[in-house]
């Protein structure tokens, strides 16, 4: 199947977002799981995704860890769905940090 095919199905979604001038502890997008199965994300313009670590139940910075080209990878909430929780989602949000715009997709 080509990508028009998935687009149509429903497969494949693409999201971007800008937020600028913003406080210094904001919430930008708070805490949800995606419906899809995987997220992909590359690296935004400025630090704020978070991701809840489930065993310690903090809030974890993700782009600090992050290389110049790397990607991160999101469960979703259709698989854990399908797994009957095996496999759990992503519960992640978007926080301000220092009151940068931050660009993403």
């Amino acid at each position: 199947a080509g990508a028009t095919d998935f687009t149509r199905a429903g497969l494949v979604e693409l999201n971007g977002s800008h937020s600028g001038n913003c406080r210094e502890e904001e919430v930008l997008m708070h805490e949800h799981l995606d419906p899809g199965f995987l997220t992909l994300e590359p690296r935004a313009s400025a630090a704020g995704l978070q991701v809840l670590e489930g065993q310690v139940g903090e809030w974890r910075m993700i782009e600090p860890e992050l290389g110049p080209g790397d990607i991160v990878v999101l469960a979703c909430e259709a698989l854990q769905r399908v797994t009957n929780g095996a496999i759990q989602g992503s519960l992640h949000r978007v926080v301000s940090v220092g009151g940068q715009p931050r660009h993403s997709l």
